[in-house]
């Protein structure tokens, strides 16, 4: 067996990149036929998800305690489902439920990338953000609504939807959205609202029934067809000067308060961005705050945050951003994605033998283990846990560290690198939160394919820890100011935390100057890009896949 013929493997660095085996990944995916599996190769799948499951997932204590969660008992359930099943929805079914039930938000698979080749997605022409809290209302149309037509506004909250009320809808979608917290629940749920879940098979009806509450205490009652994926679309673009780099990222000068506007709408891009984030840094440093718009940001690059922390935080410190780190689980499922031309066998051999798990760990995590080390993790040849260190960043900054006053607005879309930024800084004292609670998660999710239905699955497979230690999976930052959208401000196309963060920073930097949130002009809603017609996998599945 070929087995160490992986040291020679011509790789950059001592980690092997995402991104490189994701590649991989997509190679292996896109020449498998998508024909319906035998009953009997749907519990393979599931049976095979779940073991890599069991060997890797980082977070079972927490969720067991938390939820209650017990993994062994839902296997049986599922299996018993998938002996008498008739279609491959029902495995994506399974395995997305059994994803959700773990309430983590790096716990995802590529249902929707597939089902996209397989069957129509239908959508309403009509989208949707959170405000005031838990409430649903519409943010955008695309021009010649016939919505609008119908006398739909702006600011209108849905109550109903194809006769269920929004409680429920969520209670059904929780089942199989995965989220690491009530908040990025939420978010997510209320902007893909207009998408018909595939999971749930085709609509019913060519068009459904959407009950809303107008701002006076009024409701309509609308019909609207279903419209069908591949349309011809129409955007509805963002604004903002772009800050030129491999991020994208948004920044303005607020001549008139001396204040910088930062928006990061992404960590996902393995290029180096420090020289961006030095150009950046070079054009606000003369100004008394810093604003920066982390919302909706669900991951990407964890050492970019890292990063990006170092310029906001003074080398005086006894300890810097760079000592932080990522506990990784050297599991059998980790070696497999990374020798992905091995089989299992050679799998096994690698595993049990402590000489040649330490030369794997080594030569991709650049970590020197000791065999002693490891042979307490291998004894009787059972998978027990082994969790090796790494420090996600030790890039500095060269531009001067940026002292004054920051806040930062977020939300329950700020997710995964987002989480890591945010807990830096706040073990630093460095900033003042807007907004609602954050995503809350660390989970550097590895993919893997199940071997019939070569559906691609994440788990995480590592907790990242900012350099207090304190654990970031689950528990949200609380903000400083809890602000949502207000209906009557989005009708204003105002955005209401924006506005509240800087009424708050120039009361700290000029405490005996009178300012008044009227006085801003600069409040302006930066509305997200919609492409009616043309939707890719959600976010922050897309930019999470991507950690390193």
């Amino acid at each position: 067996m070929g087995i160490i013929n992986f040291m020679n493997v011509d790789i950059n660095s001592s980690k092997f990149s995402v991104f490189k085996i994701m590649f991989v990944l997509l190679i292996f995916s896109s020449s498998s036929a998508y024909a319906d599996l035998t009953s009997d190769q749907r519990v393979q799948d599931y049976t095979h998800f779940w073991n890599s499951y069991k060997q890797s997932y980082v977070f079972f204590d927490l969720k067991q305690k938390k939820y209650g969660l017990n993994w062994d008992s839902i296997r049986e359930i599922y299996v018993t489902k998938l002996k008498n099943s008739k279609s491959d929805l029902e495995l994506y079914n399974a395995i997305t439920e059994s994803q959700a039930l773990l309430r983590d938000g790096h716990c995802f698979n590529s249902y929707f990338s597939r089902l996209k080749k397989l069957q129509n997605i239908y959508f309403q022409q009509i989208h949707f953000s959170l405000a005031e809290g838990h409430k649903i209302v519409v943010d955008a149309f695309p021009e010649g609504s016939n919505l609008k037509q119908q006398g739909v506004e702006i600011g209108d909250e849905v109550i109903r939807w194809n006769n269920k009320s929004i409680r429920q809808l969520a209670k059904q979608a929780r089942k199989i959205i995965p989220a690491s917290t009530d908040g990025q629940f939420w978010d997510y749920f209320a902007s893909r609202l207009y998408i018909h879940n595939p999971l749930l098979g085709e609509p019913k009806s060519p068009e459904i029934e959407i009950v809303f509450k107008k701002p006076n205490g009024k409701t309509l009652k609308v019909l609207s067809k279903w419209h069908i994926l591949n349309e011809p679309s129409k955007n509805i673009n963002s604004v903002g000067v772009k800050a030129e780099g491999p991020l994208p990222i948004e920044l303005e000068i607020l001549d008139e308060y001396n204040l910088s506007y930062l928006k990061i709408k992404s960590w996902m891009n393995h290029e180096n961005p420090q020289e961006q984030f030095e150009k950046i840094f070079k054009s606000v440093y003369q100004t008394d705050g810093l604003i920066i718009d982390l919302r909706g940001n669900s991951g990407g690059v964890t050492a970019w945050g890292v990063l990006f922390t170092n310029y906001l935080i003074s080398k005086s410190e006894k300890y810097t951003p760079n000592n932080s780190w990522l506990e990784q689980n050297i599991s059998k499922t980790l070696l497999k994605t990374f020798l992905y031309s091995a089989n299992d066998a050679e799998i096994d051999e690698v595993y049990s033998s402590p000489e040649k798990m330490k030369l794997f760990i080594q030569k991709y995590f650049g970590i020197n283990l000791t065999l002693q080390e490891i042979k307490e993790h291998l004894k009787d040849k059972t998978n027990q846990p082994l969790y090796v260190k790494q420090i996600i960043n030790n890039t500095l900054n060269k531009q001067t560290e940026y002292n004054n006053p920051i806040y930062v607005l977020v939300d329950g879309g700020s997710y995964s690198t987002t989480d890591i930024t945010l807990s830096i800084l706040k073990d630093f004292n460095r900033i003042k939160i807007v907004g609602s609670p954050n995503g809350a998660g660390s989970g550097a999710p590895l993919p893997f394919i199940l071997p019939n239905s070569q559906l691609v699955v994440h788990v995480p497979n590592g907790k990242a820890y900012p350099p207090s230690g304190s654990m970031i999976e689950g528990n949200s930052i609380r903000p400083d100011y809890f602000v949502t959208q207000s209906i009557e401000d989005l009708i204003e196309n105002k955005d209401t935390a924006l506005s509240v963060a800087i009424t708050k920073i120039m009361k700290e930097i000029r405490p005996t100057q009178f300012f008044h949130k009227t006085q801003l002009k600069v409040d302006k809603l930066k509305k997200s890009v919609i492409n009616w017609g043309e939707f890719n996998t959600p976010n922050f599945i897309d930019q999470s896949t991507f950690n390193n």
